[in-house]
């Protein structure tokens, strides 16, 4: 049941981390170098530097900044999701790209499909999820990661099938470890 948090705490973030991408720019205006405190700016230089490489001005950062005693625990929650799970880095991608076309997320599906592919999520999976459509071509653990998160979105709940192929003890799928005990 543990990984089935992490499942979902991994979805949670991407989503809300692009769902209000739209109004973003007159919420959350960017702040200028010269009007952060010290503890922002130890924030923005924190996550400046590999494996992030982000600037404190972009999304969702721009929001961050705003609450310099969240920010560190939202990137420490972000780094683990992404760097420090158990999920291997092609379902992590895969997350990502499902979210990224949920919410047309255009950045965020940029930026990752390089990461998908290099993960080793295979191109005609990537490319019928942007197109819209279930892809044919996925592997056990991406199927029952796709089921998942799109009951999530679709339905906003998991039906007892879809938990029961991603609970499946005896797979070998990664989405069946996500959710065990």
């Amino acid at each position: 049941m543990r990984y089935l948090g992490l499942a979902l705490a991994v979805l949670f973030t991407i989503a809300t981390s692009e769902a209000g991408r739209a109004a973003e720019p007159t919420r959350f205006v960017p702040l200028q170098p010269d009007e952060l405190s010290s503890s922002q700016k130890e924030w923005a230089d924190a996550i400046a530097v590999p494996p992030r490489n982000a600037k404190f001005t972009n999304p969702p950062y721009r929001a961050y900044i705003h609450n310099p005693e969240l920010a560190p625990k939202l990137s420490a929650m972000s780094d683990y999701l992404r760097w420090n799970s158990s999920l291997p880095a092609r379902l992590s991608e895969f997350a990502i790209l499902i979210t990224a076309r949920q919410w047309t997320a255009q950045y965020e599906w940029f930026a990752h499909y390089p990461l998908a592919m290099k993960a080793g999520l295979d191109p005609d999976v990537a490319k019928d999820v942007a197109n819209g459509v279930r892809p044919k071509a996925m592997k056990d653990d991406e199927a029952a990661l796709y089921d998942l998160a799109i009951a999530l979105y679709r339905d906003k709940k998991v039906s007892d099938d879809v938990y029961r192929a991603a609970n499946c003890k005896n797979s070998a799928s990664a989405a069946s470890w996500m959710l065990s005990a």
